[in-house]
């Protein structure tokens, strides 16, 4: 898994999650495919989950704890 999740913003009705990646820091929301791999399926207040598409495989990512 490439991203670490960071954070998650709420504004106007839509929830975005806060990625840090290997070279870059990015926003996403449901249905998002990032760098052709990953698809956000899902962002909860604790977690996001997201699908490897290659092998259709989902993984959850919870926030790291302090």
């Amino acid at each position: 898994m490439p991203y670490t999740l960071i954070g998650r913003l709420e504004a106007e009705g839509e929830v975005k999650a806060l990625l840090a990646g290997p070279t870059r820091t990015l926003t996403a929301q449901v249905g998002d495919v990032l760098d052709g791999d990953w698809r956000v399926d899902a962002i909860r207040s604790n977690a996001i989950t997201l699908t490897w598409l290659p092998a259709n495989s989902s993984q959850t990512l919870a926030y790291k704890p302090l």
